[in-house]
């Protein structure tokens, strides 16, 4: 493989990307260019956005007086402007999650603005939008390729969501409407960032916090010597919240961590400028009067527009059959937790802060198994070995660690994936710990999209973005069993990036319609169960030894454990989700008291009576599944059924089924609509039974 480099360079941007152009096996020409993060300077990226939003514009109202437009002339110019754009505000959005400052925040948060503006404008132009009517009802449309079609037919519904068919009154309105929806959103999460660090406690006496696990005891040492304290020091990160909740012996401790953190972002939290209440309202009533200017009932309808649900409707149905199958199983598993809280552990009363604490201790008495004991068999190098090696099994292609590639941050790995003939395919970063200023949770995105160039073949890159605990300077991480199906989940999302075999930035997966998006990320989930796998992932931290058979049955044993609550946990969120965006300007029951309706027909815990959960709500307050939580319930029925047609192969590792939904589902990308990828992968549309018998619900 021939590699030659050069430099790209902004006319502004200090920010440089390195461009190699790579002679491929088959002698194609492939663009490989990943950005030096040594050079990024936020301070040059406004003066740099505004130079590309000119052109943007510029571009748009040239497409706009073609006499006679062609495909290429038209979404060829606009994907060359989206993508220098992305190149350069994409590192400042990844940026701003894992590794923020108080200059980038205001560069991203004023930078939000202007992109809002721009998308407004260009969403609602009529010369644009009738250069692509004029595209779709000529002639040559017929010629086109399905995915070209697909983009074109697309766009214009875009558009016309967009709102390029209204009176310019209301255009005018809607693009305000765009703008504030943007801000609000984004200081939605900043809130959430700052409101992480208010509180903290420091504990003398490592007695006090008796049960938590060694390594994040390590972590909230090194913490307090950062902080030039003794002791330890308890803070909001999540893997020490989830640490104290799961394990914490300490009652009290439980409780005062849980309070804080559902503090956060909330009139009860150290800092009421951080208060995400009025935020939460002001985005329902924002997005509310988007979709009614633009000609929809309510929010949740316009969400629904474009994605593989026929309705609202539909989606309610949806999550009333999985509860139904759900409820009464997870109404018993909660009356087992009470009984032997009350019986075994002294507990009269369950309360939230003691549901993770008491779970944990009565699945390590059936099933004699916990994380702590799981933890010292899975170490990062292990379980990325190991996911890499069933990767490369299932859809023939070959991962290896690229350490020449700058990183943003010590610890942060970059990999290249190839084809079986050696190809290049693109490549992702992993960055799996937590640290301060970085936005808690998991999550994919995109760095790099690729593109057929006329010639070469831009490569996509992708991030991987996890917060679990620090193994501090040049220690290996180990991991939860839970760590690693996160992992996993993310790199589903990953290879989808990668896998795609089109040739627009328009239809690759971020094109993919919502609920469908995280069937590939759920699907590589489930070989996380799978005693095969759980053996290449595993070395003991002492004797390199993999995971016991013993110990792999225990596990396998408790995998339904509490699959009941589980499942009734995510209709719930998915059911708050679509009830808050259904609400009419009239209606007279605040968030909270809708909350507490939902929770009421489907929850079977306790609820902490000054809860606050929507304050810190990011999915669908700041994470753009507004109206679309349900995507993940609905995307998991697409997945379980997905894996059972590797069970039913008798190789669930079987490559032969691998490649065939990697060429019909993964390659696809978004050039068809999903269903026809899941009908030409498995003959048939998706039954719901196929996840009921994956969470031994059915």
């Amino acid at each position: 493989m021939l590699v030659h480099r050069s430099f790209f360079r902004g006319t502004l941007s200090e920010m440089k990307w390195n461009t190699q152009t790579i002679t491929q096996p088959d002698g194609s020409v492939a663009l490989f260019t990943l950005p030096d993060w040594r050079t990024f300077a936020p301070e040059e990226l406004l003066a740099e956005l505004d130079v590309l939003l000119l052109e943007g514009r510029t571009t748009a109202d040239n497409i706009a007086l073609l006499p006679d437009p062609t495909f290429a002339a038209v979404v060829g110019k606009e994907e060359e402007v989206e993508d220098r754009l992305q190149k350069l505000w994409g590192p400042a959005v990844h940026m701003s999650n894992v590794l923020q400052t108080d200059v980038l925040r205001e560069v991203v948060k004023e930078g939000t603005v202007r992109l809002s503006d721009y998308s407004s404008d260009l969403g609602m132009h009529e010369g644009v939008y009738r250069t692509f009517l004029a595209l779709r009802d000529g002639e040559a449309f017929a010629t086109r390729t399905r995915e070209e079609q697909k983009i074109v037919s697309d766009t214009i519904a875009e558009m016309e969501r967009s709102g390029v068919a209204l009176p310019s009154h209301d255009k005018a309105t809607l693009k305000q409407l765009n703008a504030e929806i943007s801000a609000v959103e984004e200081d939605f999460s900043n809130h959430l960032v700052d409101a992480q660090e208010t509180w903290e406690k420091q504990v003398e006496d490592v007695s006090a916090l008796d049960g938590v696990p060694a390594e994040v005891l390590a972590d909230m040492q090194r913490v307090a010597v950062r902080k030039g304290l003794s002791g330890y020091v308890v803070n909001l990160q999540q893997p020490t919240v989830m640490a104290i909740l799961q394990h914490a012996t300490d009652r009290a401790l439980r409780k005062e961590v849980f309070v804080a953190y559902n503090a956060r972002a909330s009139e009860f939290g150290a800092d009421p400028v951080l208060d995400n209440g009025p935020l939460v309202r002001t985005i329902l009533a924002l997005r509310r009067r988007e979709a009614q200017l633009l000609g929809f009932e309510d929010f949740t309808a316009l969400s629904l527009d474009d994605k593989m649900a026929p309705s609202t409707d539909e989606v309610l149905l949806f999550l009333e059959r999985i509860a139904a199958k759900s409820l009464p199983r997870a109404r018993e598993e909660y009356a087992e937790l009470e009984t032997f809280a009350r019986t075994t552990l002294g507990i009269e009363q369950l309360e939230p802060w003691d549901i993770a604490f008491v779970s944990e201790r009565l699945r390590l008495d059936r099933y004699a198994i916990s994380d702590e004991e799981l933890r010292p068999y899975f170490p990062e190098g292990k379980v990325f070995a190991g996911l890499f090696s069933l990767l490369e099994r299932l859809y023939a292609v070959r991962i290896a660690e690229d350490t020449s590639a700058p990183v943003w941050y010590t610890g942060v790995r970059f990999f290249r994936v190839f084809d079986r003939s050696g190809a290049l395919l693109g490549g992702f970063y992993a960055d799996l710990s937590a640290r301060d200023k970085k936005r808690g949770g998991a999550w994919m995105d995109e760095c790099v999209t690729r593109r057929t160039l006329a010639h070469a073949v831009q490569l996509p890159v992708a991030y991987l973005n996890c917060n679990f605990t620090d193994p501090g300077e040049g220690e290996e991480g180990y991991l939860t069993h839970g760590d690693v199906e996160t992992v996993f989940h993310e790199a589903g999302h990953v290879f989808h990036h990668l896998l795609g075999q089109t040739n627009y930035a328009g239809s690759a997966m971020g094109h993919v319609e919502w609920d469908a998006i995280e069937c590939p990320s759920q699907l590589l989930e489930q070989w996380c169960w799978e005693q095969e796998i759980l053996q290449s992932i595993s070395a003991h931290r002492e004797t390199g030894e993999p995971i016991p058979d013993e110990l792999c049955a225990r596990l396998l044993a408790a995998k339904h454990f509490q699959s009941g609550m589980a499942s009734v946990r995510q209709v719930e969120l998915a059911l708050v989700d679509l009830s808050l965006y259904r609400m009419l300007s009239t209606d007279v029951r605040t968030p909270e008291e809708l909350l507490a309706e939902v929770r009421s027909k489907v929850r079977v815990t306790p609820v902490y009576p000054d809860d606050r959960f929507l304050n810190g709500f990011q999915h669908i307050f700041g994470g753009g599944y507004a109206a679309g939580y349900y995507s993940y319930k609905w995307a998991e029925v697409i997945a379980a059924d997905v894996f059972e047609a590797f069970k039913e192969s008798g190789d669930v590792c079987s490559p032969e089924v691998g490649q065939r939904f990697f060429s019909t589902v993964l390659a696809q990308g978004a050039a068809r609509p999903f269903m026809e990828s899941f009908v030409a992968f498995r003959g048939r549309t998706p039954s719901e039974d196929a996840l009921l018998r994956l969470t031994g619900l059915l």
